[in-house]
């Protein structure tokens, strides 16, 4: 669903960072009138969990980051290959030298 957006990529990533801090208590166990609830194994299992669906998302962000970084730079390269290739000493090719730029 976020494609090649790295801006929502980005947003999701805080935001599970920031939903992290919900999981983030030393607290483990609740009490409501004589009934306590002790969560503390389960939590840990939960926190588990999350870290490794973070770090599963981590890596898609970094494989389609790395994706986009590697075709920025070949276009970069041919760019800059094209542009090392123009020579400005005859008038005509003062024109495409500038267009190019």
């Amino acid at each position: 669903m976020l494609g090649d957006d790295v801006d929502k990529w980005t947003q999701l990533l805080n935001e599970i960072r920031q939903g992290r801090k919900t999981f983030d208590t030393s607290e483990d166990r609740k009490s409501f009138g004589t009934i306590v609830i002790n969560y503390g194994g389960v939590k840990q299992d939960v926190n588990n969990k999350y870290d490794q669906w973070h770090k599963e998302i981590l890596n898609k962000f970094g494989n389609k980051l790395k994706g986009t970084m590697r075709s920025f730079y070949q276009e970069i390269q041919g760019a800059r290959r094209k542009l090392e290739g123009l020579s400005i000493d005859a008038s005509d090719d003062v024109t495409i030298f500038v267009t190019e730029i």
